[in-house]
């Protein structure tokens, strides 16, 4: 009787990994939130989109069969702020009043070293404050 080589048979099939899709972190510039809508992004992956016309940041992504997930709109300046800027309006001056020139200011810086002297020397205010 002759000898067969027969393998053996384990009953487990051998298990290749299924590659899965890598997933990447990256950003672009777009013009306005329709051309952020439109972008193309890759399955499973996140992008951060940077609108150039207004100070806003879009987050979109998808899910891992392509499908977009909804995507997330950040302004960098108040709601209230943002409308402003569409609208073309201007910004306002801030008021002066609670400022003050070079000269106030070194007349002031004067006066009170002229004050720290006096009381260093132990002059005519004893010590006492005047502030």
């Amino acid at each position: 009787m002759a000898a067969f080589n027969i393998p053996s048979y384990t009953g487990i099939n051998p298990v290749q990994p299924i590659p899965q899709p890598q997933v990447t972190n990256t950003y672009a510039w777009v013009q306005g939130e329709a051309s952020a809508k439109a972008y193309p992004v890759a399955p499973g992956n996140t992008v951060l989109l940077m609108d150039s016309e207004a100070p806003v940041l879009y987050m979109k992504s998808t899910d891992m069969n392509g499908r977009p997930l909804p995507m997330e709109t950040r302004y960098l300046v108040s709601r209230e702020e943002f409308d402003r800027i569409q609208n073309g309006a201007t910004f306002e001056a801030p008021s002066l009043d609670n400022y003050v020139t070079k000269e106030e200011l070194n007349n002031y810086i004067s006066e009170a070293e002229k004050k720290f002297v006096i009381r260093k020397k132990g002059g005519a205010d004893n010590g006492k404050s005047s502030v």
